[in-house]
């Protein structure tokens, strides 16, 4: 069995930073009084929300710091900056540049160990729905020698993956335009990777 790959450096201080955000919810549940109500057994996120005046879908996962979340269910990002995350960064190019560098130092090693534990056979032509500027797809085709990919993600983000060909060569290509309209047909599978997590679940439905 071949040795995953070793964690990135930046991992201590990757996990010293989240542990903020974990303490900034732990810190909002307990301000609700929710922890209280759990001792007699679990309760779904609608029984919750319904005993402490809460979102329902915030209680599906509470992870932002902003009291606002818990309230009406949005991410963080909108009471912040008054729209949501992904608007903001396609009207800033150059701030959506530093969040796609800042998403690969994140995942660091992910990508080399998806693809070595993954079996693609079978598979001639995959797709990277919503998949950046290429990082994992272009790990994918590097180990999979007989497999053709194309990148699919926002104009402006798969621009960056244009200046960044190494690795994909000519069993790659590009397709522009938002997962909600459509993604490109005619593959044999859909890559997706963190993604779905951005979204509500009606909206992870439409994109499945």
């Amino acid at each position: 069995m071949a040795t995953p790959p070793a964690g990135p450096v930046q991992a201590p201080a990757l996990q010293l930073a989240m542990s903020g955000l974990l303490a900034r919810a732990l810190f909002s549940v307990t301000e609700r009084g929710i922890l209280d109500l759990l001792p007699e057994g679990p309760l779904g996120s609608a029984e919750i929300a319904g005993k402490t005046g809460a979102h329902p879908a915030a209680m599906h996962q509470v992870a932002d710091p902003f009291p606002e979340t818990l309230d009406t269910g949005w991410s963080g990002v909108e009471p912040a900056f008054g729209e949501p995350w992904f608007e903001h960064l396609h009207a800033r190019s150059e701030q959506a540049a530093s969040f796609n560098r800042m998403m690969v130092g994140i995942h660091g090693t992910e990508p080399a160990a998806v693809a070595q534990a993954s079996d693609f056979t079978g598979i001639g032509h995959l797709v990277g729905v919503g998949g950046g500027i290429g990082t994992l797809l272009r790990a994918v085709l590097e180990a999979n020698p007989g497999l053709r990919g194309t990148l699919f993600d926002l104009p402006g983000v798969v621009d960056q993956a244009r200046e960044n060909p190494a690795g994909l060569g000519e069993r790659s290509a590009v397709a522009t335009g938002g997962f909600f309209d459509g993604v490109p047909a005619g593959a044999d599978a859909y890559l997706l990777s963190h993604v779905v997590h951005d979204w509500d679940e009606a909206e992870c439905r439409t994109i499945l």
